[in-house]
């Protein structure tokens, strides 16, 4: 995976757990962010097409912080984190000197 880089966005994301574990989606792919807070709700229908999951177990919600990926012709899933130097820490830790 060594041409694999780091990405690191801070920005507004819509958060939500499905019946695929915890998933993350930058909000700009679908949204104007000029409209959305913090916190907002966000309906199934406008995300369905952007997860993996089927199934809602958690309410999607708007989130503020700093995502997390591998990135090159193929990317690994954006985790969220409340601060930048915890974004940067999770990618070392989990991929280390691959990147």
């Amino acid at each position: 995976m060594s041409f694999m880089k780091k990405e690191v966005c801070f920005g507004l994301w819509i958060e939500v757990e499905t019946n695929a574990g915890t998933e993350c989606i930058d909000a700009d792919v679908i949204f104007n962010t000029h409209t959305l807070r913090e916190g907002d709700r966000v309906k199934w229908e406008d995300i369905k097409d952007y997860i993996k999951g089927k199934e809602l177990v958690g309410i999607p919600e708007v989130v503020r912080g700093y995502g997390a990926r591998m990135n090159a012709s193929d990317c690994t899933e954006w985790t969220l984190f409340g601060e930048r130097q915890e974004a940067l820490d999770f990618l070392e830790e989990m991929y280390g000197e691959e990147a």
